[in-house]
């Protein structure tokens, strides 16, 4: 629960090792790791979000750099605002239903 006073822009970002990122929907990605696991992360609070796939950085070792995607997560709200976010396994290339995880986390808010 991010708190505070008034109206600001939130970011969540998560960072990933050199591999494709792919949108399942205008708000979840899966990763397309080639020669292992992957994961799929959709958000179950929706309103105003936003979903960026960008360029930047990781590094493994001091002084260099390579290059790979971060997915970021944004709204502008008033606070207080909180992310819930789901992050599944897709090692056993089970689909994941991004619109079927929020209406089950729905379900447990009641």
């Amino acid at each position: 629960m991010l708190t505070g006073e008034g109206t600001h822009k939130f970011e969540l970002y998560f960072h990933f090792a050199p591999m494709e990122i792919n949108e399942k929907d205008e708000l979840a990605i899966e990763t397309g790791n080639k020669t292992g696991a992957n994961i799929a992360i959709a958000p179950l609070e929706t309103d105003g979000l936003k979903l960026a796939i960008e360029n930047s950085w990781v590094s493994y070792s001091y002084g260099q750099k390579v290059e790979a995607q971060i997915v970021k997560d944004s709204k502008k709200a008033e606070v207080p605002v909180e992310f819930v976010t789901g992050i599944y396994s897709s090692a056993s290339k089970a689909i994941i239903d991004p619109e079927l995880a929020r209406e089950a986390i729905e379900m447990v808010k009641r």
